[in-house]
């Protein structure tokens, strides 16, 4: 897990999922460690955590 990545998580979860009164622990955890740049095409991984729709991997 790259350590850029992880910060971004966190950040993308205080900045956007949070701050719309999100407050399920378990939905929290989960959007905290799942690695969404692993679900986006190699050069679309720096877009993984905007708040904005990109094409996904394989779709």
């Amino acid at each position: 897990m790259s350590a850029d990545f992880a910060e971004r998580r966190v950040k993308m979860v205080d900045g956007q999922i949070r701050t719309t009164d999100v407050t399920s622990a378990p939905l929290l955890e989960a959007m905290l460690v799942v690695p969404r740049e692993a679900f986006v095409a190699p050069d679309q991984r720096d877009l993984a955590y905007i708040d904005e729709d990109i094409r996904i991997a394989n779709a």
